[in-house]
């Protein structure tokens, strides 16, 4: 008789094969779903593959994207917001992107802003995700792009003594 032969030793097989993936695939998942890198209060970004230089803020709920809003309409009973942003490079891109919901902003100055907000691709690092982002003139501060907590949360660690950890691509 062979020592594999018994079906309870079949079995045993099957549940140390069946673990060995298990184990393999939560491995997978905890090293790529939560893994905190560090970045620079100042760090490169990408939205919707455009480039920034972009100031991650773990004080702003949302993100934030200089716009200039040129139109808004409604479609199959959805509405979508037209608006123009600039990258460093002072290139102007036009992005066409259904509107979310309208962000009430609280103001420095006191009082509130509204703001439409919409659902667009962040990347910082070699994380990207969908996160809302709301629109608003940023013509005034010296970064377009405001990186919020939607975006930082569970990922991020703000070094606050450093700029630039991430390559520019």
């Amino acid at each position: 008789m062979f020592p594999f032969s018994s079906s309870k030793n079949t079995s045993f097989i099957s549940i140390c094969i069946l673990s060995f993936f298990i184990i393999f695939a939560l491995f997978y998942l905890i090293n790529n779903y939560f893994t905190i890198q560090t970045a620079g209060w100042i760090d490169y970004a990408t939205l919707e593959n455009i480039h920034f230089k972009a100031k991650l803020d773990t004080g702003a709920a949302t993100c934030s994207l200089d716009a200039k809003i040129i139109k808004t309409f409604e479609k199959n009973n959805n509405i979508y917001v037209t608006f123009e942003t600039v990258d460093d490079n002072k290139k102007k891109h036009i992005i066409t992107a259904k509107q979310t919901r309208v962000s009430s902003i609280k103001l420095k100055t006191k009082g509130v802003q509204l703001r439409p907000t919409v659902l667009l691709k962040v990347q910082v690092g070699n994380i990207a995700r969908k996160v809302e982002v709301n629109l608003t003139d940023r013509s005034h501060f010296q970064y377009r792009l405001l990186v919020g907590r939607n975006y930082l949360a569970s990922n991020f660690l703000i070094d606050s003594s450093k700029k630039f950890i991430f390559s520019k691509e």
